[in-house]
């Protein structure tokens, strides 16, 4: 008979599974798309699907479409963790499955989050319903 024994500091943390993000979280993710598969970070807009989470990733380059700049060393670039300015543009809301989410970066300051959800709505309105690629 095999039983696990645990002191009173352990915890059964490490028997589940990693938290689910939530809405107006920063997570590290794995974006399909393209001729590339990266981790980049990306916010969470909608956490009520039971498979699927929407969320508007970040690159590294601004494009030639509308996007929203996080700049490293302020508070929402340490929030986000990056190193280098991050633009999340208009077209980068995409479905993500939950086994896509890699690590919990922190919370997307709220004034910030509501501009993304600003331009993912705008987004919504010019491309359709949730245009990116669901993975």
């Amino acid at each position: 008979r095999l039983a696990r024994r645990c002191s009173p500091q352990c915890s059964d943390r490490s028997m589940t599974s990693p938290p689910a993000p939530t809405r107006q979280e920063v997570w590290l993710a794995v974006v399909p798309g393209g001729n590339e598969t990266k981790a980049r970070p990306t916010v969470v807009l909608n956490d009520k699907a039971a498979d699927l989470i929407e969320v508007i990733y970040g690159q590294g380059q601004r494009g030639s479409v509308e996007s929203i700049e996080v700049v490293p060393g302020t508070r929402a670039g340490r929030s986000f963790g990056i190193e280098k300015p991050t633009y999340f543009r208009v077209t980068n809301v995409v479905l993500l499955g939950r086994a896509l989410f890699k690590r919990k970066m922190g919370r997307c300051p709220i004034d910030l989050f509501l501009e993304m959800e600003a331009l993912a709505n705008a987004g919504r309105s010019a491309f359709g319903v949730t245009r990116g690629r669901v993975a």
